[in-house]
């Protein structure tokens, strides 16, 4: 029994890292008008580098007049300045056009202003976005296990019960 207990609690610590995943990017505008275009913007906001990512159906092609998109971000709780990233095109086997990274350096609520700046007037979009950490922590992982390792200790419980109970019948 200990000897399971140990590999069991050998697995947990070995599967600590895999932690460490992030869920994937969620719509945060999809199919809008934004400028003279229409735009979807998916967020993977997380504690770090948080991505955006851009899809222009219009923009298949580039062109040397494309406009420049931005996102400016600050915390809500006004502890950092707004800061601004440009977008950049993505590789063109990817299915979006654009990629904007974002520094955040906690978890929180955050203010994001999208900006398009072509030759007419600047277009803006703005939205609240929860950055989190990037994936469960231990206690989330102990919670979503913990199930499992009720189910994996009767188990064990009833296994050990039956053997004990076939050596005195013999």
């Amino acid at each position: 029994m200990i000897r399971h207990c140990r590999a069991l609690l050998a697995a947990l610590l070995l599967a600590a890292p895999c932690a460490a995943h992030s869920g994937p990017p969620y719509p945060i505008l999809v199919d809008e008008p934004f400028g003279d275009r229409t735009v979807s913007i998916w967020a993977d906001p997380d504690v770090g580098v948080g991505t955006f990512y851009l899809y222009i159906p219009e923009e298949e092609d580039a062109s040397p007049d494309d406009p420049t998109i931005s996102v400016w971000v600050r915390p809500a709780d006004g502890r950092l300045p707004e800061v601004r990233h440009d977008a950049v095109r993505a590789d063109a086997d990817q299915p979006y056009q654009r990629v904007i990274k974002s520094e955040f350096d906690q978890r929180g609520l955050w203010f994001a202003r999208f900006t398009i700046e072509a030759d007419g007037p600047v277009d803006t979009l703005e939205y609240d976005i929860d950055v989190t950490p990037p994936g469960t922590g231990g206690l989330e992982l102990f919670w979503l296990l913990s199930p499992f390792l009720v189910i994996a200790f009767f188990w064990a419980k009833a296994l050990q019960h039956r053997r004990a109970y076939a050596r005195t019948h013999s």
